[in-house]
């Protein structure tokens, strides 16, 4: 993926943490290191299990709604078909990040 990536000249970070906020009071509560972050929008995690996993997506999902990155995707190489899941979870809807910097 990376190196398709590079190859398109899209630019993205690989391993890269994110803070993940309380929704109530903005302070920061852990960190999140997904797969890849694709232009500093998209978070990308990558699978090889032979089904998708509910968890995975709800646990993405729960990474978007508290962090300031609102687009996520799931894709899953090991199943019969190949298994992308987009989420999304806009910014507007996510008070606390009035509470702390933009580029946090």
């Amino acid at each position: 993926m990376e190196e398709e990536l590079t190859l398109k000249g899209i630019k993205f970070e690989s391993q890269k943490r994110i803070n993940i906020y309380s929704v109530e009071t903005g302070k920061v509560l852990e960190t999140y290191v997904p797969d890849l972050v694709i232009e500093d929008a998209i978070v990308l995690e990558i699978k090889d299990t032979t089904f998708p996993i509910q968890q995975d997506l709800q646990q993405q999902l729960s990474y978007l709604k508290a962090s300031r990155y609102e687009i996520g995707y799931l894709v899953n190489f090991s199943t019969p078909q190949l298994y992308i899941k987009r989420s999304i979870y806009t910014n507007d809807r996510k008070p606390f990040l009035s509470k702390i910097s933009v580029h946090s």
